[in-house]
């Protein structure tokens, strides 16, 4: 008789577990909406098997709610559980009789083993099979047939011997049995998901590589790529960060990009996001990000250094994936929920990966387009300078020469004129070393590079910078490596440029603060570090002046570009400089704080004859 209940039920079971799996499919699994409907169909499920039982006496019945309610909780969790539970309580309160304490003892530690089961599962350690679902079932009804002892103690042996052996047995097959249907369908659902998932990651990169294969600007592409690959993998929010070099800090990074939901708060306003320093906040995850891994983490394992600063943002799962440009750590892409935890699987990170190689690309390119067009900007004007440079020095040594027999053979009675004659020979003197720039700057008497200690270097510079920084009141200090490696550099051009850092960052310093202030300071620092071509020596001038505005950043080292006057500049000084440390294989580059400051650094091969492209 009980197994012909068990076959009744069973058949119930699998066609309730048929329309489940099409709920599953219209709704998503961790949805509210999903597990109210997937609770209160089995529990109404429930409820019909209990309407149709194996009555053993009088108000002692058994049926398949154990199985229902079990299978409930394990595939769907505690809020499905709980609605069937409910619903199956009440219907056997409203049934009455002697068993009532008894089954609903049974439905309690139904829905709750089966909830045990699901977040078992949801850690990894009770994965579905059917070896899994034969201990669930069994451990359920085990625990039935204890309940049974709750009725009078005559009865309660009269079922254990009459029908104890049949329900260890038969219910945990019923269990298998509908647990196997449950998964086949949760399997085939996750397959039809995640082939979805893919053709909208697919098509998304498609998209994605358009835009960053595309001759739009960096502030139209990289947000528009940024905001396709959000919506595909249906994150809160996706940005960019870009790392560089704080004298005190040491290595940092920015925010540059964000993209986000409609419902997220945005941080691209936030300050805090513009100047991060790796250590202490990235310890934990510094190393594995320069060596090219993947960094997922949740609001369950995030360590403590960064566990305050996501917690500001609202971040419960966060997603890190590097991205390199010609073996240059340049920074990172992230993805951010603020929803809920979340956890990326191998494919969905593969792909992300594709895209932050896609957007390395764009960067790489952007920075070899910039120095390929500052390269031929330098050799072609170079060219020119020569050849103006020659032909203005005879002529101008001429009016020089003239204008000063003039100045000298005027009587002593013509003063307005010995004054214009004065005028000429100034402003011929000032066309003179503007033809000197030219000349340097098309540097046609080659020298030859020496091997040269930069302590010694920069010792010079600061006897020969030092009273010019006196005079406008401004502190230098210097922060030098003990026992630096020598470099291979043409010592006097080397010179030039640092002394042309220095008269910049001294102009700077007198532009905000005119008169004396203690916070015009000047600081030159030098150590030796690892970059991806071997190591450097780096140099670097810091100021506390204005800074430069991002309007003119990409033209700094342009030729004739400048921001002062003509009487104090000619847009040559940083140009010149330029192309001297290109020549030396090195780098020379700038990090600008509008407001409050501005660093230069020359990076040198340290310690041998430098290959080319050495440092970058």
């Amino acid at each position: 008789m009980l197994v012909i209940e068990i076959v009744h039920n069973l058949s119930v079971l699998i066609v309730v577990s048929l329309i489940s799996g099409t709920i599953a499919r219209r709704f998503d699994e961790q949805s509210l909406k999903n597990g109210i409907l997937q609770g209160t169909l089995y529990g109404a499920t429930t409820v019909l098997v209990m309407l149709f039982p194996l009555v053993f006496q009088p108000g002692l019945v058994f049926d398949g709610r154990s199985v229902m309610l079990s299978l409930a909780g394990f595939f769907f969790g505690p809020l499905t559980a709980c609605i069937a539970a409910a619903m199956a309580i009440l219907c056997r309160i409203l049934q009455g009789g002697v068993g009532t304490i008894m089954e609903v003892s049974v439905i309690i530690a139904s829905a709750s083993l089966g909830t045990l089961g699901y977040w078992l599962h949801r850690r990894g350690r009770f994965p579905y099979s059917p070896l899994r679902f034969a201990l669930l079932g069994l451990v359920v009804h085990i625990a039935m047939v204890l309940l049974a002892f709750t009725l009078p103690e005559a009865l309660a042996w009269n079922v254990v011997n009459r029908i104890g052996l049949a329900i260890v047995i038969a219910y945990p097959l019923a269990t298998v049995v509908i647990g196997m249907v449950i998964e086949e369908q949760k399997r085939r659902h996750k397959a039809t998901l995640d082939l979805k998932q893919r053709l909208d990651y697919e098509t998304g990169l498609v998209s994605c590589a358009r835009f960053l294969q595309s001759n739009q600007p960096d502030n139209e592409a990289i947000p528009a790529a940024l905001t396709i690959i959000l919506k595909a993998i249906d994150v809160d929010r996706a940005y960019l960060f870009e790392n560089f070099h704080d004298p005190l800090d040491g290595l940092c990074s920015r925010q540059v990009f964000e993209v986000c939901s409609p419902a997220t708060t945005p941080q691209a306003g936030n300050p805090a996001l513009q100047h991060v320093p790796w250590e202490p906040v990235f310890t934990p995850w510094r190393k594995q990000l320069e060596g090219n891994e993947v960094v997922q983490s949740t609001s369950d394992d995030f360590p403590s250094s960064v566990r305050g600063f996501f917690e500001s943002m609202q971040i419960k799962a966060v997603l890190i994936i590097p991205v390199f440009t010609s073996n240059h750590f340049f920074g990172f892409i992230g993805f951010d929920c603020t929803r809920e935890k979340r956890s990326w699987e191998a494919q969905d990170i593969a792909l992300l990966r594709t895209a932050a190689d896609l957007l390395a690309n764009r960067l790489a390119r952007h920075q070899n387009e910039i120095q390929l067009r500052q390269e031929q900007k330098l050799s072609s004007i170079g060219t020119l300078a020569s050849g103006v440079a020659h032909e203005i020095n005879n002529p101008l040594t001429g009016v020089i020469n003239f204008a000063q027999l003039i100045h000298d053979r005027l009587p002593g009675d013509h003063a307005e004129q010995r004054e214009y004659a004065n005028q000429i020979i100034v402003e011929s003197m000032r066309i003179s070393r503007i033809v000197s720039s030219l000349l340097v700057f098309s540097r046609q008497e080659k020298q030859v590079a020496r091997t040269e200690q930069v302590t010694a270097v920069l010792e010079s510079i600061m006897m020969l910078a030092g009273r010019l920084l006196e005079k406008s009141f401004i502190e230098i200090s210097t922060n030098i490596q003990d026992n630096l490696p020598p470099v291979i550099c043409i010592a006097p051009q080397l010179q030039q440029v640092i002394l042309n850092l220095l008269t910049n960052a001294r102009d700077a310093l007198n532009q905000r603060f005119p008169d004396y202030d203690p916070r015009k300071t000047i600081r030159i620092s030098a150590a030796v570090v690892q970059t991806e071509k071997g190591p450097c020596v780096r140099i670097g001038v810091h100021d506390n002046g204005g800074g430069i505005p991002e309007s003119i950043a990409q033209r700094v080292f342009d030729p004739f570009f400048t921001t002062k006057t003509s009487d104090y500049g000619t847009g040559l000084g940083l140009a010149i400089s330029y192309g001297i440390i290109q020549e030396h294989n090195g780098r020379l580059w700038f990090e600008s704080r509008p407001g409050e400051g501005t660093d230069f650094y020359i990076d040198l091969p340290a310690g041998q004859k430098p290959a080319p492209s050495a440092c970058g």
